[in-house]
């Protein structure tokens, strides 16, 4: 989601799960440094039904905002 479309609350805890996540590592109070693995692209098709049958399922369970889907 583009980061003009969310409140700094909102940002500041999207950051704090892709910390958690290991996705990013923080490297002060205003910046965050990207793991390399994080930019790894896997394509769906090659991730295994059940993986995906549970993120589905995270996903619908999340009581967040969701974000738009492109069509």
């Amino acid at each position: 989601m583009p980061l003009e479309l969310i409140t700094t609350d909102e940002r500041c805890e999207a950051v704090d799960r892709l910390i958690t996540r290991g996705f990013v590592e923080r490297v002060d109070d205003a910046y965050v440094s990207v793991n390399v693995l994080a930019l790894a692209i896997i394509e769906r098709a090659a991730l295994p039904a059940q993986f995906r049958m549970e993120w589905n399922a995270a996903k619908a369970s999340w009581p967040g905002l969701t974000p738009p889907t492109s069509s």
